[in-house]
């Protein structure tokens, strides 16, 4: 956490950095790298096509994973998406009832995101922020139940005691 947390505080960072640079720039990052190149040259159409397109890249892979992490630890909770029974099979593929919920859950999120995000920025910006109140609240709980349930005699001694004969 500490780690992503130093990359994310860098990232805007960087960002803060050329906003105050360069203010006359409006647009995503794919303008600060066109930017580097003489206006109209193949460099600088290139360089930005390729800041988009490993944005774009990196906002796909992330949503999968947040989508598919979540719905994991969904099966915590309702076992049945963990279930091998057998519903269908198509040829040799065998339509498994815990891969099919998974999947039905997995793009239920991802077409609820995108409807939200279509509707706007503010329903956006609602979401993320409840999402982050949602993660601070859980955090904050937990280090208040942790203070009041330690018990130190559950951990053992840090350092095995010596004895010498």
């Amino acid at each position: 956490w500490l780690l992503t947390g130093a990359g994310v505080l860098m990232t805007a960072l960087v960002f803060g950095n050329l906003a105050i640079r360069k203010p006359e720039l409006n647009g995503g990052p794919q303008i600060y790298a066109k930017e580097l190149f003489p206006k109209g040259s193949n460099a600088a159409i290139l360089s930005g096509f390729m800041s988009s397109w490993g944005y774009w890249i990196g906002n796909f892979a992330g949503n999968v994973a947040i989508i598919t992490t979540f719905t994991s630890y969904l099966s915590t909770f309702f076992p049945v998406l963990t279930s091998k029974q057998t519903l269908f099979a198509i040829g040799s593929l065998d339509i498994k009832l815990g891969n099919l919920l998974t999947f039905l859950i997995c793009t239920a999120l991802l077409w609820g995101m995108h409807f939200i995000i279509l509707r706007g920025i503010e329903d956006a910006g609602k979401l993320n922020f409840a999402a982050t109140a949602a993660k601070v609240l859980g955090f904050f709980l937990f280090i208040v139940i942790a203070l009041f349930a330690f018990e130190k005699s559950s951990i053992g001694p840090l350092a095995a005691p010596r004895y010498d004969d």
